[in-house]
This record gives structure tokens, C-alpha cells and sequence, in this order.
């Protein structure tokens, strides 16, 4: 299986994002990294971000925006920066049902 990179795109979402990224790292499925893309939040989405970071087992880039360049925009900087030649596309308010989704999301 080769291991992806998960790209989100991220906007005041401090009631959102938490629950993602926890779904996130309970898949079963091998993530390189994830790497969220902040687009000027003016919540505590970043604060949140970087104090899950510090206690994940996945790396987590934090790539902090001076502009709202729009979620389009995010996943091509996400995609660019993306060490994986696997990625796939989350928004911050994504929960995985499952610690499968990843894994039929790349079948």
C-alpha cells in the first residue's frame, strides 16, 4: 500500500477541524502526512491545528495563509508540498464513519 498525504483546506473551522483530524489518524490505511491549509482563520482553527500536531503520531504541516485564496487554491499548495504521490482531498469538516474510508477511497 502506498501511504498518502491528506490535504485540508481550512477556514474558522475550530468546531470542525478537531473531529477530522481525529478520524483522520484512526484509519488503518498508511498517511505520510497530513497538511492543512489555513486560509486567514480568525477562530482558534490554528491553535487547534498545531496543539493536535504536537501530540500526533502522523506529521502535521500547518501552511499558514496571508490570503483567502479559496479551498481550489489550498489543495494545489497542499498537492505541491505533498511528499506522496498518493493524495487525497478532505475539508475540515469531514468525519470518517469508519477506520476503513481511507483505504476505499484509494481503491
Amino acid at each position: 500500500m502506498t501511504p498518502v498525504s491528506v490535504i485540508i483546506p481550512m477556514r474558522n473551522a475550530a468546531t470542525t477541524v478537531l473531529e477530522t483530524l481525529r478520524t483522520i489518524t484512526m484509519q488503518k490505511y498508511p498517511i505520510e502526512e497530513i497538511i492543512v491549509v489555513d486560509n486567514v482563520s480568525k477562530d482558534n482553527s490554528r491553535e487547534i491545528v498545531s496543539t493536535f500536531a504536537k501530540k500526533s503520531k502522523i506529521p502535521i504541516t500547518l501552511i499558514k495563509r496571508q490570503k483567502d485564496l479559496g479551498v481550489a487554491s489550498s489543495y494545489n499548495l497542499g498537492t505541491k508540498r505533498a511528499k506522496s504521490d498518493l493524495v487525497i482531498f478532505l475539508t475540515s469538516d469531514a468525519s470518517l464513519p469508519t477506520n476503513s474510508e481511507l483505504e476505499k477511497l484509494t481503491k
